[in-house]
Protein backbone atom coordinates (compact mmCIF):
# COMPACT_ATOMS: atom_id res chain seq x y z
CA UNK A 1 0.00 0.00 0.00
CA UNK A 2 1.83 3.43 -1.01
CA UNK A 3 0.16 6.63 0.29
CA UNK A 4 0.51 10.29 -1.28
CA UNK A 5 -0.04 13.62 0.47
CA UNK A 6 -0.49 16.78 -0.38
CA UNK A 7 -0.70 19.86 2.66
CA UNK A 8 -3.74 22.02 0.59
CA UNK A 9 -6.35 19.19 1.16
CA UNK A 10 -6.88 17.04 4.15
CA UNK A 11 -9.40 15.22 2.48
CA UNK A 12 -8.42 11.51 3.05
CA UNK A 13 -9.68 9.64 -0.29
CA UNK A 14 -9.52 5.98 -0.95
CA UNK A 15 -9.67 4.94 -4.05
CA UNK A 16 -8.67 1.34 -5.56
CA UNK A 17 -6.75 0.74 -8.66
CA UNK A 18 -7.04 -2.43 -10.84
CA UNK A 19 -3.53 -2.00 -11.95
CA UNK A 20 -3.34 -5.91 -14.02
CA UNK A 21 0.17 -6.48 -13.46
CA UNK A 22 0.60 -2.87 -15.38
CA UNK A 23 2.53 0.24 -14.38
CA UNK A 24 -0.16 2.62 -12.85
CA UNK A 25 0.24 6.73 -12.61
CA UNK A 26 -1.31 8.00 -9.36
CA UNK A 27 -2.26 11.87 -10.06
CA UNK A 28 -2.23 13.81 -7.17
CA UNK A 29 -1.71 17.96 -6.03
CA UNK A 30 -5.18 19.48 -7.60
CA UNK A 31 -6.37 21.36 -5.39
CA UNK A 32 -10.41 21.33 -4.89
CA UNK A 33 -12.29 24.38 -6.09
CA UNK A 34 -15.79 25.52 -4.16
CA UNK A 35 -18.20 23.41 -6.10
CA UNK A 36 -20.81 20.32 -5.70
CA UNK A 37 -18.40 18.77 -7.94
CA UNK A 38 -15.28 18.89 -9.35
CA UNK A 39 -13.44 17.76 -12.34
CA UNK A 40 -9.76 16.70 -12.47
CA UNK A 41 -7.62 18.87 -13.71
CA UNK A 42 -5.51 18.54 -17.13
CA UNK A 43 -2.61 19.03 -15.93
CA UNK A 44 -1.98 17.86 -12.73
CA UNK A 45 1.30 19.62 -10.26
CA UNK A 46 2.49 16.18 -9.03
CA UNK A 47 2.78 12.61 -10.62
CA UNK A 48 4.32 9.47 -8.94
CA UNK A 49 4.52 6.04 -10.56
CA UNK A 50 4.42 2.37 -9.03
CA UNK A 51 3.15 -1.06 -9.13
CA UNK A 52 0.77 -2.59 -7.05
CA UNK A 53 -3.00 -3.89 -6.75
CA UNK A 54 -4.30 -1.09 -5.12
CA UNK A 55 -3.43 2.60 -3.70
CA UNK A 56 -4.75 5.29 -0.83
CA UNK A 57 -5.00 8.55 -1.87
CA UNK A 58 -4.83 11.60 0.40
CA UNK A 59 -5.15 14.42 -2.21
CA UNK A 60 -7.81 14.87 -5.52
CA UNK A 61 -10.17 16.40 -7.35
CA UNK A 62 -11.99 13.71 -9.22
CA UNK A 63 -15.03 13.06 -10.61
CA UNK A 64 -15.17 12.37 -14.25
CA UNK A 65 -13.27 12.75 -17.62
CA UNK A 66 -9.74 11.57 -18.84
CA UNK A 67 -7.27 12.21 -21.08
CA UNK A 68 -3.39 11.55 -21.88
CA UNK A 69 -0.34 12.59 -20.07
CA UNK A 70 3.28 13.99 -21.56
CA UNK A 71 4.45 10.62 -21.66
CA UNK A 72 1.74 8.98 -23.34
CA UNK A 73 -0.25 7.46 -20.12
CA UNK A 74 -3.79 7.75 -20.42
CA UNK A 75 -5.60 8.18 -17.89
CA UNK A 76 -9.69 7.12 -17.22
CA UNK A 77 -12.00 8.79 -14.86
CA UNK A 78 -14.79 5.93 -14.06
CA UNK A 79 -17.81 5.52 -12.57
CA UNK A 80 -18.56 7.72 -9.35
CA UNK A 81 -18.93 5.56 -5.99
CA UNK A 82 -21.89 6.25 -3.66
CA UNK A 83 -21.27 8.75 -1.12
CA UNK A 84 -19.46 12.15 -0.89
CA UNK A 85 -16.56 13.50 0.66
CA UNK A 86 -16.96 17.13 2.06
CA UNK A 87 -14.08 20.08 4.00
CA UNK A 88 -15.88 22.63 5.06
CA UNK A 89 -17.69 24.81 2.39
CA UNK A 90 -17.27 22.08 -0.79
CA UNK A 91 -18.11 18.66 -1.63
CA UNK A 92 -15.92 16.68 -3.52
CA UNK A 93 -17.70 13.43 -5.44
CA UNK A 94 -15.53 10.28 -5.13
CA UNK A 95 -14.51 8.54 -8.25
CA UNK A 96 -12.44 5.53 -9.25
CA UNK A 97 -9.44 6.37 -10.98
CA UNK A 98 -7.51 4.05 -13.67
CA UNK A 99 -4.29 4.86 -15.04
CA UNK A 100 -2.74 2.92 -17.59
CA UNK A 101 0.99 3.11 -18.48
CA UNK A 102 2.34 3.93 -22.10
CA UNK A 103 2.04 1.71 -24.54
CA UNK A 104 -0.47 -0.74 -22.26
CA UNK A 105 -2.97 -2.34 -24.42
CA UNK A 106 -6.63 -1.64 -25.06
CA UNK A 107 -9.06 -4.88 -25.20
CA UNK A 108 -10.87 -4.96 -27.99
CA UNK A 109 -14.69 -4.51 -27.61
CA UNK A 110 -18.00 -6.37 -29.17
CA UNK A 111 -20.26 -4.38 -30.82
CA UNK A 112 -23.50 -4.25 -28.91
CA UNK A 113 -26.61 -6.67 -30.82
CA UNK A 114 -30.02 -5.27 -31.44
CA UNK A 115 -33.03 -7.39 -29.52
CA UNK A 116 -35.01 -8.54 -32.52
CA UNK A 117 -38.87 -9.78 -32.80
CA UNK A 118 -38.37 -13.01 -35.52
CA UNK A 119 -35.82 -11.13 -38.16
CA UNK A 120 -36.52 -7.91 -37.26
CA UNK A 121 -35.24 -5.09 -35.30
CA UNK A 122 -37.77 -4.46 -32.50
CA UNK A 123 -38.33 -0.56 -32.33
CA UNK A 124 -39.57 1.27 -29.87
CA UNK A 125 -41.23 4.62 -28.87
CA UNK A 126 -39.19 5.60 -25.79
CA UNK A 127 -36.35 2.88 -25.40
CA UNK A 128 -33.33 1.53 -27.14
CA UNK A 129 -33.42 -2.23 -26.50
CA UNK A 130 -29.73 -4.08 -27.01
CA UNK A 131 -27.15 -6.67 -25.20
CA UNK A 132 -23.42 -5.74 -24.64
CA UNK A 133 -20.61 -6.90 -23.34
CA UNK A 134 -17.36 -9.58 -23.52
CA UNK A 135 -17.58 -12.10 -21.20
CA UNK A 136 -15.77 -11.07 -17.64
CA UNK A 137 -14.77 -7.54 -19.54
CA UNK A 138 -15.57 -4.31 -17.45
CA UNK A 139 -17.30 -1.98 -20.09
CA UNK A 140 -19.45 0.90 -20.39
CA UNK A 141 -21.87 1.80 -23.26
CA UNK A 142 -22.42 5.15 -24.67
CA UNK A 143 -25.54 6.26 -26.57
CA UNK A 144 -24.76 9.22 -29.04
CA UNK A 145 -27.74 11.32 -30.35
CA UNK A 146 -27.18 11.47 -34.10
CA UNK A 147 -30.50 12.63 -35.22
CA UNK A 148 -33.18 13.82 -32.90
CA UNK A 149 -36.67 15.29 -34.31
CA UNK A 150 -37.62 19.20 -33.43
CA UNK A 151 -37.78 20.20 -30.77
CA UNK A 152 -35.02 17.59 -29.21
CA UNK A 153 -32.28 18.34 -32.56
CA UNK A 154 -30.65 21.04 -29.95
CA UNK A 155 -29.08 17.84 -28.38
CA UNK A 156 -27.82 16.13 -31.72
CA UNK A 157 -24.55 14.75 -31.00
CA UNK A 158 -24.71 14.35 -27.42
CA UNK A 159 -23.12 11.61 -25.70
CA UNK A 160 -24.55 10.01 -22.56
CA UNK A 161 -23.72 6.38 -21.14
CA UNK A 162 -25.86 3.71 -19.68
CA UNK A 163 -25.72 3.67 -16.01
CA UNK A 164 -26.70 0.62 -13.77
CA UNK A 165 -29.61 -1.17 -14.28
CA UNK A 166 -33.04 -2.13 -12.23
CA UNK A 167 -35.47 -4.88 -12.66
CA UNK A 168 -38.38 -3.80 -13.29
CA UNK A 169 -42.42 -5.42 -13.43
CA UNK A 170 -44.39 -5.78 -16.43
CA UNK A 171 -47.16 -5.32 -14.14
CA UNK A 172 -48.73 -2.18 -15.85
CA UNK A 173 -48.96 0.21 -12.82
CA UNK A 174 -46.17 -0.75 -11.22
CA UNK A 175 -42.29 -0.44 -11.02
CA UNK A 176 -41.40 -3.12 -8.36
CA UNK A 177 -40.68 -6.30 -8.77
CA UNK A 178 -44.56 -7.73 -8.56
CA UNK A 179 -45.00 -10.91 -7.61
CA UNK A 180 -46.85 -12.83 -10.35
CA UNK A 181 -45.31 -10.89 -12.97
CA UNK A 182 -41.93 -10.86 -14.54
CA UNK A 183 -39.61 -8.80 -14.77
CA UNK A 184 -37.17 -6.47 -17.38
CA UNK A 185 -34.04 -5.48 -16.76
CA UNK A 186 -33.84 -1.31 -17.34
CA UNK A 187 -31.40 1.05 -17.40
CA UNK A 188 -31.11 5.22 -17.72
CA UNK A 189 -28.95 7.02 -19.46
CA UNK A 190 -26.41 9.02 -17.87
CA UNK A 191 -23.57 11.74 -18.44
CA UNK A 192 -20.76 10.20 -16.39
CA UNK A 193 -19.31 6.20 -17.74
CA UNK A 194 -20.42 3.55 -15.97
CA UNK A 195 -18.32 0.29 -16.10
CA UNK A 196 -19.56 -3.43 -14.98
CA UNK A 197 -19.74 -6.80 -16.73
CA UNK A 198 -22.78 -6.06 -19.08
CA UNK A 199 -22.62 -9.38 -20.71
CA UNK A 200 -24.58 -10.74 -17.44
CA UNK A 201 -27.15 -8.24 -18.06
CA UNK A 202 -28.81 -10.28 -21.28
CA UNK A 203 -31.05 -7.56 -22.77
CA UNK A 204 -31.13 -4.28 -21.21
CA UNK A 205 -33.56 -1.96 -22.26
CA UNK A 206 -32.33 1.97 -22.12
CA UNK A 207 -34.51 5.34 -21.34
CA UNK A 208 -34.14 8.52 -21.31
CA UNK A 209 -35.96 11.87 -21.99
CA UNK A 210 -33.86 12.09 -25.03
CA UNK A 211 -35.14 8.77 -26.48
CA UNK A 212 -38.07 10.02 -28.36
CA UNK A 213 -40.11 8.43 -31.52
CA UNK A 214 -38.31 9.14 -34.82
CA UNK A 215 -35.12 9.33 -33.24
CA UNK A 216 -31.64 7.94 -34.74
CA UNK A 217 -29.09 6.98 -32.11
CA UNK A 218 -25.32 5.08 -32.12
CA UNK A 219 -24.53 2.63 -29.50
CA UNK A 220 -20.80 1.43 -28.61
CA UNK A 221 -18.77 -0.14 -25.99
CA UNK A 222 -15.72 0.68 -24.63
CA UNK A 223 -13.34 -1.41 -21.81
CA UNK A 224 -12.65 0.37 -18.83
CA UNK A 225 -8.81 0.06 -19.36
CA UNK A 226 -9.66 2.34 -22.61
CA UNK A 227 -9.21 6.06 -23.43
CA UNK A 228 -12.72 7.57 -23.60
CA UNK A 229 -11.05 10.09 -25.75
CA UNK A 230 -10.05 7.78 -28.13
CA UNK A 231 -12.66 7.18 -30.81
CA UNK A 232 -11.01 3.91 -32.33
CA UNK A 233 -11.17 2.54 -28.59
CA UNK A 234 -14.67 1.84 -28.95
CA UNK A 235 -16.61 -1.34 -30.82
CA UNK A 236 -17.77 -0.87 -33.99
CA UNK A 237 -21.37 1.03 -33.60
CA UNK A 238 -24.60 -0.23 -33.50
CA UNK A 239 -26.91 2.26 -35.26
CA UNK A 240 -30.73 2.09 -33.53
CA UNK A 241 -34.09 3.67 -34.75
CA UNK A 242 -37.10 4.72 -32.84
CA UNK A 243 -40.58 4.01 -34.21
CA UNK A 244 -43.04 6.66 -35.27
CA UNK A 245 -45.39 8.09 -32.65
CA UNK A 246 -47.65 5.57 -31.04
CA UNK A 247 -46.40 2.81 -33.20
CA UNK A 248 -46.43 0.00 -30.67
CA UNK A 249 -46.83 -3.54 -32.92
CA UNK A 250 -44.67 -4.47 -35.07
CA UNK A 251 -46.48 -6.20 -37.96
CA UNK A 252 -44.24 -9.26 -38.98
CA UNK A 253 -46.63 -10.33 -41.96
CA UNK A 254 -45.09 -8.21 -44.45
CA UNK A 255 -41.53 -8.92 -45.02
CA UNK A 256 -39.92 -6.89 -44.70
CA UNK A 257 -42.17 -4.51 -43.28
CA UNK A 258 -42.40 -0.87 -44.89
CA UNK A 259 -40.33 1.94 -42.97
CA UNK A 260 -40.11 2.64 -40.31
CA UNK A 261 -40.67 -0.45 -38.89
CA UNK A 262 -44.50 -1.42 -39.78
CA UNK A 263 -47.69 -0.29 -40.80
CA UNK A 264 -48.83 3.24 -40.11
CA UNK A 265 -50.02 3.76 -36.50
CA UNK A 266 -53.84 2.47 -36.02
CA UNK A 267 -56.11 0.90 -33.04
CA UNK A 268 -54.72 -1.88 -32.79
CA UNK A 269 -51.96 -0.01 -31.43
CA UNK A 270 -53.43 1.45 -29.11
CA UNK A 271 -55.28 -1.56 -28.25
CA UNK A 272 -51.94 -3.47 -27.52
CA UNK A 273 -51.04 -0.63 -24.78
CA UNK A 274 -54.66 -0.98 -23.36
CA UNK A 275 -53.76 -4.90 -22.87
CA UNK A 276 -50.91 -4.18 -21.12
CA UNK A 277 -52.15 -1.78 -18.88
CA UNK A 278 -54.64 -4.28 -18.04
CA UNK A 279 -51.62 -6.96 -17.54
CA UNK A 280 -52.35 -9.03 -20.11
CA UNK A 281 -50.32 -12.13 -20.13
CA UNK A 282 -49.82 -12.36 -23.54
CA UNK A 283 -49.59 -8.17 -23.89
CA UNK A 284 -46.78 -6.39 -25.40
CA UNK A 285 -43.98 -5.89 -23.14
CA UNK A 286 -44.10 -2.22 -21.78
CA UNK A 287 -40.56 -1.17 -22.71
CA UNK A 288 -42.92 -1.08 -26.35
CA UNK A 289 -46.13 0.41 -24.15
CA UNK A 290 -44.98 2.86 -22.15
CA UNK A 291 -45.04 5.79 -24.00
CA UNK A 292 -45.41 9.18 -21.60
CA UNK A 293 -44.80 11.08 -19.76
CA UNK A 294 -41.75 13.20 -21.43
CA UNK A 295 -39.81 11.92 -18.36
CA UNK A 296 -41.05 8.30 -18.34
CA UNK A 297 -42.60 6.51 -15.39
CA UNK A 298 -42.23 3.09 -16.39
CA UNK A 299 -45.75 2.75 -15.70
CA UNK A 300 -48.35 2.08 -18.50
CA UNK A 301 -51.62 3.68 -17.91
CA UNK A 302 -54.81 5.04 -19.28
CA UNK A 303 -52.56 8.10 -20.63
CA UNK A 304 -50.36 5.90 -22.27
CA UNK A 305 -53.30 4.21 -24.28
CA UNK A 306 -54.69 8.05 -25.13
CA UNK A 307 -51.00 8.99 -26.22
CA UNK A 308 -51.17 5.94 -29.05
CA UNK A 309 -54.94 6.91 -30.03
CA UNK A 310 -53.35 10.60 -30.64
CA UNK A 311 -50.47 8.70 -32.78
CA UNK A 312 -53.28 6.88 -34.88
CA UNK A 313 -54.78 10.26 -35.22
CA UNK A 314 -52.25 12.19 -36.62
CA UNK A 315 -51.10 13.81 -33.87
CA UNK A 316 -47.70 14.54 -32.94
CA UNK A 317 -45.20 13.77 -30.17
CA UNK A 318 -46.38 16.35 -27.96
CA UNK A 319 -43.59 16.83 -25.65
CA UNK A 320 -40.08 19.37 -25.74
CA UNK A 321 -36.92 19.29 -23.77
CA UNK A 322 -37.00 19.80 -19.62
CA UNK A 323 -33.35 21.64 -20.68
CA UNK A 324 -31.06 22.71 -23.06
CA UNK A 325 -28.32 20.27 -22.43
CA UNK A 326 -29.53 16.59 -21.47
CA UNK A 327 -27.15 16.46 -18.99
CA UNK A 328 -29.33 18.79 -17.13
CA UNK A 329 -32.67 17.34 -17.58
CA UNK A 330 -34.78 17.69 -14.91
CA UNK A 331 -36.63 14.23 -15.08
CA UNK A 332 -36.70 12.10 -12.10
CA UNK A 333 -34.87 8.98 -12.01
CA UNK A 334 -38.12 6.08 -11.91
CA UNK A 335 -35.71 3.24 -11.33
CA UNK A 336 -36.70 1.17 -7.98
Amino acid sequence: MKTLRQSTLAIAVSICIAAAGLAVTLITGVEARPQSSADLERSPTHTDTASGPSFTLESATISKGGGVLPDGSVFVIGQPVAGTMSNENFTMQVGIVAVIAAGASCPASSEPIAELIGAEVSTKNRFLSFTAGDASSTQGIRVTFDSLPPPYDPWNGAELWVGPTSQVTEAGANVVPTEGFPNFTAARLRCTPFFTDWSQEGTVHVFHEGIVPGGNYRVEVIDEACDVGVATNFSEALPMTTAIWGDTVLDLSQTPPPPPNGPPVDIVDALAVLERFSSVASAIIKARADLEPACLDLQVNVTDVLASIAGFTGLTYPFAPTAADPCDSTCPNPLP
